[in-house]
């Protein structure tokens, strides 16, 4: 073998890189400064829950705070176009 080469490569957790795409997403919706550390709040306990902890998202979505933070709506099954056992394999 001569090399390799990468597509898509990162340098932290699967948990810090999903915690980045809400902080873009979330200023992206215009959200105060005040209110995007609350909602990142809640994205960090949400990813927690899910990524660290192994809880299923269905069941940290019935809390109300942390569904509101949910971006696929009602599709408890996918993220972003991705199956959450996809994503969560790369936590």
């Amino acid at each position: 073998m001569r090399g390799y080469i990468t597509i898509g490569a990162w340098v932290e957790t699967w948990f810090e890189h999903m915690l980045d795409i809400e902080r873009r997403r979330f200023a992206l919706m215009k959200k105060s400064p005040g209110d995007l550390t609350d909602w990142i709040r809640g994205a960090t306990t949400l990813y927690y829950e899910w990524l660290i902890k192994g809880r299923s998202v269905p069941e940290i979505l019935e809390k109300p705070e942390l569904a509101e933070l949910w971006p696929e709506g009602k599709d408890q099954t996918h993220l972003y176009g991705r199956p959450l056992k996809f994503l969560s394999r790369l936590a």
